[in-house]
């Protein structure tokens, strides 16, 4: 695939706007950020819109991009760019609005755009990033650090099984052209704070085993959020903590919204297809990542989520 058929002359003579999933992970942001800053350095028109749930720690990536927050903003006919979405239900306010281009590395993405790049692979930004090398359109240090903070966080630190030889030569350039491996991790795991360590000690002592000591599920409440002065972004890599329990296989986060629940699911190995049993739900995600809301209470979700995660953990995978 070349950029130039993804982005024809009709999208291009329009203002563009770049976006990505609600609840923005290090793959959204950083691939929202290199798209839109090279598109403006290529000399057409794009912002990127911030989603008002983005955790803090991204938002010293974003720099000088142009950008708006999603909470003001108003659409007017710009052309929507959507990076790293598995699906257009995830592209809140945007659910109504046709979708021009569509850059994901989800496997389940049912290319719900008018041009699609859909690519398996460890993060978006592995794929922009081969997109824009291979047009030589420009990468600058703000660019490179936002991109390898996307494959660095959605490969696992590079462990998850989608990570590839490719991945690593993607990131060592990323390096050369500015990138800072040791800066980001800085960013990324030693700046948290107090309250997100009380929070956190809260969700471990609330795991519970299921299925043998095969299924580990914790579970968090409006009320803890309160408590302990915090905010969803808080949370955003506490379901990987039940996984590291030894014997367990899959591990689950039950997290109340003012909405109801949103369920984060992470397996040891991708066979356990978890992105299927989140899609019967109404979510997606990857093999081993996935996720989904529900309007129930997380009591509720409980039976619910054991039932449907009993079937891989039985079948071994």
């Amino acid at each position: 695939m070349e950029l130039a058929n993804l982005f024809p002359e009709s999208i291009l003579e329009r203002p563009m706007l770049v976006v990505g999933h609600i609840r923005a992970d290090g793959d959204a942001i950083g691939a929202q950020i290199a798209l839109c800053r090279a598109l403006n350095a290529k000399g057409f028109r794009a912002k990127l819109l911030v989603d008002k749930d983005i955790p803090h720690k991204f938002l010293p990536f974003i720099g000088d991009t142009p950008n708006e927050p999603a909470t003001s903003f108003s659409y007017s006919g710009e052309a929507i760019c959507a990076v790293d979405c598995a699906g257009k239900e995830r592209l809140s306010p945007f659910f109504d609005q046709a979708i021009d281009v569509n850059i994901d590395h989800h496997n389940l993405n049912p290319k719900f755009a008018t041009h699609n790049y859909v690519q398996t692979a460890s993060s978006t930004c592995e794929l922009l990033a081969e997109l824009l090398l291979d047009a030589r359109w420009p990468i600058d240090a703000v660019s490179a650090n936002a991109l390898y903070l996307g494959i660095v966080t959605d490969s696992g630190q590079f462990v998850h099984t989608e990570t590839t030889a490719e991945t690593h030569r993607i990131a060592a350039t990323l390096v050369d052209l500015g990138a800072k491996p040791e800066a980001i991790h800085d960013v990324l795991y030693q700046h948290e704070s107090l309250p997100t360590y009380k929070l956190l000690q809260r969700f471990l002592d609330s795991l519970q085993l299921f299925c043998d000591g095969s299924l580990c599920i914790g579970m968090l409440f409006l009320a803890d959020f309160a408590e302990t002065g915090t905010t969803h972004a808080a949370t955003e890599d506490f379901v990987n903590y039940p996984r590291s329990i030894d014997g367990v296989a899959i591990s689950a986060f039950i997290e109340e919204t003012r909405d109801g629940t949103r369920v984060s699911m992470r397996a040891r190995q991708p066979s356990a297809r978890l992105d299927l049993i989140a899609k019967n739900f109404g979510g997606g995600g990857h093999p081993s990542a996935a996720g989904f809301a529900s309007k129930f209470s997380p009591n509720d979700v409980v039976p619910v989520l054991v039932k449907a995660l009993q079937r891989p953990i039985q079948n071994d995978f």
